[in-house]
């Protein structure tokens, strides 16, 4: 995730802390934030940092960047993992890469043990412009391309 200075590790560990044995019970309570529906960037920057703070803002932006179809399964696993009983566990994790991912694994426990679902995230580090980003912005000196006709 996104912080200052690439700091990525301090939100990652208050996320983990979150989603940990200690306080998955407590975090249950922010279920609903998690719903279908709900976006994502603003439920995860409530959830790590106080709200109006630079870190809340950062985290918010860095998450709303992702494609759509991976925040989904993001708050997907999180809604699923907050509405099990008893709550799986969750850890998250960083890794740099080119493009956007995320794996998934999930071990399953008979209860009274509880599950486990670790979600590995992989991007750019949040300062790096991706290097296509210029080639696809129009330039105004460009010519407009040849009209096509009906078929």
């Amino acid at each position: 995730m996104v912080m200052k200075g690439k700091q990525i590790l301090p939100v990652l560990g208050r996320l983990n802390t979150e989603f940990s044995a200690h306080r998955i019970q407590e975090t249950t309570k922010w279920a609903k934030h998690f719903a279908p529906g709900e976006p994502l960037g603003q439920a995860i920057a409530n959830l790590v940092a106080e709200g109006g703070t630079e870190v809340h803002k950062l985290v918010k932006q860095y998450v709303e960047m992702w494609p759509a179809g991976l925040q989904e399964t993001i708050r997907a696993n999180i809604y699923y993992a907050l509405n099990t009983t008893p709550p799986t566990l969750m850890t998250f994790a960083w890794t740099p890469s080119y493009d956007y991912e995320v794996n998934v694994w999930h071990i399953d426990e008979p209860p009274p043990a509880a599950s486990g679902i670790t979600i590995q995230l992989k991007s750019r580090y949040p300062d790096d412009e991706h290097p296509l980003a210029s080639a696809l912005v129009l330039q105004e000196t460009d010519e407009p391309g040849p009209e096509r006709s009906a078929v």
